[in-house]
Formats: structure tokens, sequence, C-alpha cells
């Protein structure tokens, strides 16, 4: 569980009442790139490898997409939670993103803000084809599917999921 339990105090209205509250473990964990500091994210422990994989594709850090390097654990802090990794990327396997002196700022947003030049800004610009579009009368099941995975939520009431699906629906995948 990425949760620990706390001692609180519960205030309605002018009374606080002492409880047990389960809340959400954060920690800082530090990706390096062949053996240098590349950026630090915060996250909820677990899934790691996944995270750091995730990160480093759609970042453009690694250039080929079936590109699947080690992943080292350097260290851990004293609750056995990693902190540092290192991932060995060859040279001519890294991508713009890692050469590009762009800031790896961890935020919710398209991906534009902290880009250096406009000319690194890269738009396909396919056309979705019709066989390719989920059934919009199974997002509130899917919505179902990934909530039920949510154990950790279910706990402390704070934390956010990811789910991967097929396009009929299938869950491939929460975390």
């Amino acid at each position: 569980m990425a949760t620990r339990r706390y001692e609180g105090e519960k205030f309605e209205k002018s009374n606080g009442v002492k409880i047990i509250d389960a809340l959400t473990i954060e920690e800082a964990l530090q990706i390096n790139v062949n053996d240098k500091p590349f950026t630090v994210s915060m996250r909820t422990p677990g899934d790691d490898e996944e995270l750091v994989r995730g990160l480093l594709h759609s970042e453009d850090i690694i250039k080929e997409s079936s590109f699947a390097t080690r992943i080292d654990v350097i260290k851990e802090n004293e609750n056995g939670i990693i902190t540092i990794v290192n991932v060995a990327v060859p040279e001519e396997k890294l991508g713009k993103g890692y050469t590009n002196s762009r800031s790896l700022l961890s935020v919710s947003s398209c991906g534009i803000c902290g880009k250096t030049e406009l000319g690194d800004l890269a738009f396909t610009r396919q056309k979705i084809i019709k066989s390719n579009q989920l059934d919009v009368s199974l997002i509130h099941d899917l919505f179902d599917m990934m909530k039920s995975n949510q154990h950790d939520f279910e706990q402390s009431g704070g934390t956010h999921a990811a789910a991967a699906f097929t396009l009929q629906g299938d869950l491939l995948c929460a975390m």
C-alpha cells in the first residue's frame, strides 16, 4: 500500500476528535541518465519502473519506442523506498528531449511549456482513423473499472490513477 497511518484530529464545528487516518505517501525520485542527474519527479512509490520508462519515452528522451533499457536502483531511503535510479541509454538512442535544454518540469500540461524553441514542437498531423476510436458510451464503465482498482484512494481519498484499456473496453492495467 502507498499509504501510511497517522494520528490526527478531526474537527466538526468546535469539537475535535482524535482519529487514525491514512495519508498517501509521496517521495521524490531522482532519475539519472547515463550516470548524470536528469530530473526529479514527485510520485507515490510503486510502479517506479513504469513511471521512468513512460516519462523517458513520452518526453522523447529515448527516441526509439521499442527500446527498453535496464533501470538500476542507485539509492533507497531508510524505509526501502527507491529515491535514485539510473538509466543507461546509448547515445544513438537518445532523443531530442535529452539533447535540448528543456527544463523537464513535471506538470499536468500539454507538453508545450518548457520547450526551448518553436522548432522543438513536433506535430504528426495524423488523421484519426474511425476504427481506432473508442465508443464514447464505454467511458463511464471505464472510469468505474479504474476506480475499482484505486485501492489507495479508498483508504486516503487523495491519490490519482491512470488506466489503459483496449478500444473494446478491456482493462490492460491500472496504476
